[in-house]
């Protein structure tokens, strides 16, 4: 059985409902396949996929599209794995974005920090099958020194680009931020953001932001 990715048509995609491709059968006929491992495009392909993992990829004169499939045409069009965002802000581009990203071949984001609770809304939604999205990995909230923090509400508005306090948590002291750290393991989080300060000072005197790793979570830089 081929690994599980997720797949998108590139140009005049055909939208599937989000059940079907979970839990039933989808063939996808008369494709081009680029499969980033063979030196050239595989013409008038047949891709099967069934319960959200592909099953057979081959000629379509080849392979036997299952009884009760949901066939899709994919005559013209090309078929590519899904593309990976690996360092996004949903909470800046909003959630306007996510649609776009799948419209545009993108199936998993990985949310380097955002509005917490936003993002994880967004993602509960996508899961269900109620909001068009792509697979997300979130980050805890960036760990910001209160020096940085008092900076931000400074700046004018019109020069802000994310709503920084909400996602961001203050820190005034190493206690506060190791006490952060151990909560995030709650927060439906799947990596905490590990930014290399170009500073030696600790981050709560840090004019730089900065997370920290803490309680078994994998950390990112």
């Amino acid at each position: 059985m081929y690994r599980r990715f997720k797949v998108s048509l590139i140009a005049a995609c055909a939208f599937v409902p989000a059940s079907v491709v979970a839990q039933g059968s989808i063939a996808i006929r008369n494709v081009t396949v680029i499969s980033m491992t063979d030196a050239k495009p595989s013409v008038s392909q047949t891709v099967s996929v069934r319960n959200g993992r592909i099953v057979e990829i081959g000629a379509t004169a080849r392979v036997r599209v299952p009884a009760g499939a949901t066939v899709v045409d994919g005559s013209g069009k090309y078929l590519i794995p899904g593309l990976f965002e690996m360092h996004g802000h949903a909470s800046k581009t909003r959630s306007s974005a996510l649609g776009l990203y799948v419209l545009n071949g993108v199936t998993t984001i990985r949310d380097q920090g955002s509005e917490h609770a936003e993002v994880v809304r967004w993602r509960r939604e996508v899961t269900a099958g109620t909001r068009v999205g792509p697979r997300m990995l979130i980050a805890g909230p960036y760990l910001e020194s209160l020096r940085n923090i008092e900076r931000m509400r400074r700046d004018p508005p019109e020069s802000r680009v994310e709503p920084f306090e909400r996602a961001r948590i203050a820190i005034g002291s190493p206690d506060e931020a190791w006490r952060v750290v151990d909560s995030l393991a709650v927060l439906e989080i799947d990596h905490s953001r590990s930014a290399r300060c170009k500073t030696a000072r600790p981050i709560w005197q840090s004019p730089k932001p900065c997370t920290l790793t803490g309680n078994g979570l994998p950390g990112m830089s």
